[in-house]
């Protein structure tokens, strides 16, 4: 009886002496590293030099960590949880080794493979008269007792006829073959940043962005969102997993590597099926090139899943003209702060866009972000956010100006003219938006929202879930789902979206609170409490999580807990960093009509723009004192609350 093979050992299937089939396998590695795939990837060829020779004077399989350290001259203690270079990198070694073999390598002697899921190489060898035969190759026989020549012989003839059929379709599979089924839905993962320099993070992520954004697009296409993409950086799965959870039928993944004034980025289309290769490209370029390989990679994807591109979408793969390569990359550091979503984050992001238009005041994409940072910080951070919202919308005027087709631009002017009460220029505007930019999840959130806060609650539903589709693992965006449903008083589906939100990142604390109201609309007051606190706790005691504790402290009797809240957001208030129809609402379940009519007769007589919109406002509609001062304040229609993500 033979043994089974030892893991990680090179195999061969004739009894050559050691050293004459090292000798063919250096002979083969050497023909490999010269073949034009591999002439011009000094990298590639040092990683497969380093795990053949290994593997030829050791038993012990490879580990991902020695490469990490030997090949890309990592540090000793590396972590490819945290840099996935060699996992990466020996991914597009297999794929390069699998085109070698479909094409030059057809007639080769000894074949080289990388198995999936290690980086202990395998050797195959044919003999003469199968190569004169075109006869596939014969895995290697295992080192083990021989009882007989005839029973070897016999063993190597049923060798042959069973790897046959397999070595065929493994050749076969390699090929960079045509799509069979139609892709319709893509993900983009973080391209992985292999330049050794923490401080060039910026610009993988950046890449990435820009690829999603140009690729959404395409109207045809699905394309996952930053914000769920995002969640797989440095995450170690297979990729047919990663395209199962996403719900989409294929995966882009790919590098970045800057060196001085070059930059090289990878690029490989997988189905998401099977994991079967379908593309891949390596473009090594100028950094002063960075614009146009952006849209040479994005044009390239596009083409081999749709082969047409309509008249719109056309000018969302050209590249701007003129653009600096200093106003690129300070663009893409405003991108990547902006993505932070932090106080911090978006004041950053304002200082590299303006850093941008001061290279380039032609550019529009810096313009849109710049309107976009202004817009966030104005939503939920600066108060009054008059000043905040000018900025943004001279931002996006600007932008527009210089090109009315950047979908992003229209989708940042039309939540400004929400903000300001213009519902009937603001709803175009997010239509032109979604035209332009079908893929932008943002726009269908913002526009959800906005419908919602004027009582078109299915038309909402529809668009909120528009946006869950591109976005799945998007946090806000699932809340909002949850939140939409509480707008049209469907609590108990309100209160499932928000528990589902909630086992994604027991800490986002926008989940909690919206929970909380949920059950405080049902008389949970126990329940609602518990979250409100939740949600307080994880604000350090923000001002509008207390509002809504003290609130609910007041409806289930906590007197005491209510007032002593209500005199300390007094201070809030007058600052104007809390609405007075929601300081009217803690009023009215504390039993303080006289002040609560007081409070929103100073702010509807002037005008000042009120949150009025869903059930926890109905009771300020019930009383009609209160109900006849409300169209004053209801003029500006502002956005049910904090919501942008």
């Amino acid at each position: 009886m033979t043994q089974e093979p030892q893991p990680g050992r090179p195999l061969l299937a004739d009894e050559r002496d050691p050293l004459q089939r090292a000798e063919l396998i250096r002979n083969q590695f050497d023909r490999i590293v010269t073949s034009a795939g591999f002439v011009n990837s000094p990298r590639m060829c040092q990683f497969l030099r380093f795990v053949v020779e290994t593997s030829l004077s050791s038993e012990e399989s490879i580990k991902e960590t020695v490469i990490g350290v030997e090949v890309f001259s990592r540090a000793p203690g590396y972590d490819p949880s945290l840099e996935p270079i060699v996992r990466v990198e020996a991914r597009r070694l297999r794929d390069k080794l699998q085109q070698y073999y479909a094409r030059q390598g057809t007639r080769d002697e000894v074949i080289i493979t990388l198995p999936k899921g290690g980086y202990t190489p395998e050797f195959e060898i044919r003999s003469v008269s199968s190569l004169e035969s075109d006869s596939p190759p014969v895995r290697a026989a295992p080192r083990a007792p021989r009882p007989t020549r005839r029973l070897l012989q016999l063993l190597g003839i049923a060798a042959i006829l069973a790897g046959v059929g397999t070595w065929w379709l493994r050749i076969e599979r390699s090929r960079a073959l045509p799509v069979s089924k139609p892709i319709t839905s893509i993900a983009v993962l973080p391209l992985a940043n292999l330049s050794g320099d923490p401080a060039q993070e910026y610009l993988a992520d950046g890449m990435t962005d820009e690829l999603i954004t140009k690729l959404a697009n395409i109207s045809a296409l699905r394309v996952i969102s930053r914000t769920s993409a995002m969640r797989y950086k440095g995450v170690l799965k297979a990729l047919s997993q990663i395209a199962k959870e996403l719900n989409v039928d294929a995966v882009v993944e790919g590098s970045v590597t800057r060196s001085g004034r070059q930059v090289r980025i990878t690029a490989q289309l997988i189905d998401g099926k099977n994991d079967r290769h379908l593309w891949s490209e390596d473009y090594n370029r100028p950094v002063n090139d960075l614009l146009a390989v952006e849209g040479e990679v994005a044009r390239a994807i596009a083409k081999q899943v749709t082969r047409t591109l309509s008249g719109d979408e056309q000018p969302q793969f050209r590249a701007e003209a003129d653009i600096p390569p200093e106003a690129y990359d300070a663009y893409l550091k405003g991108l990547y702060f902006w993505n932070k979503r932090t106080e911090d984050g978006l004041r950053t992001s304002i200082g590299y866009f303006n850093q941008a238009l001061a290279k380039a005041p032609a550019y529009a994409n810096a313009w849109a972000g710049l309107a976009d940072s202004y817009l966030l910080l104005g939503e939920n951070w600066v108060r009054p956010a008059g000043e905040s919202f000018a900025k943004a919308q001279e931002a996006a005027d600007r932008a527009l100006k210089l090109d009315d087709d950047l979908g992003e631009a229209h989708a940042a002017r039309a939540a400004l003219d929400a903000d300001l009460g213009h519902w009937d220029q603001a709803e175009p505007e997010f239509r032109r938006a979604l035209r332009l930019s079908p893929g932008y999840a943002t726009a269908h959130q913002w526009y959800a929202e906005e419908l919602a806060a004027h009582g078109r609650t299915s038309e909402a539903l529809g668009e909120i879930r528009r946006a869950r589709e591109l976005d799945p693992l998007s946090l806000i965006v699932n809340v909002q789902v949850g939140y939409i449903n509480f707008l049209a008083r469907r609590y108990d589906e309100a209160i499932s979206e928000f528990r589902a939100a909630i086992q994604m990142d027991p800490n986002f604390f926008f989940a909690h609170a919206d929970l909380g109201q949920g059950y405080e609309q049902k008389g949970m007051y126990p329940q609602a409490i518990a979250e409100l606190q939740k949600a307080a706790d994880l604000t350090n005691q923000g001002p509008d999580e207390m509002l809504w504790l003290a609130r609910a402290w007041a409806l289930a009797g906590k007197k005491e807990e209510a007032l002593r809240a209500r005199a300390a957001l007094e201070k809030e208030f007058a600052h104007g960093r809390v609405p007075a129809s929601c300081m009217a609402l803690l009023d009215l379940a504390l039993g303080d009509r006289e002040r609560a009519v007081r409070r929103l007769d100073t702010a509807c007589s002037a005008h000042l723009p009120q949150p009025l919109s869903g059930p926890e406002f109905d009771s300020l509609r019930a009383d009609r004192r209160i109900a006849v001062l409300l169209p004053g304040c209801e003029s500006e229609s502002p956005r049910p609350g904090k919501y942008f993500k």
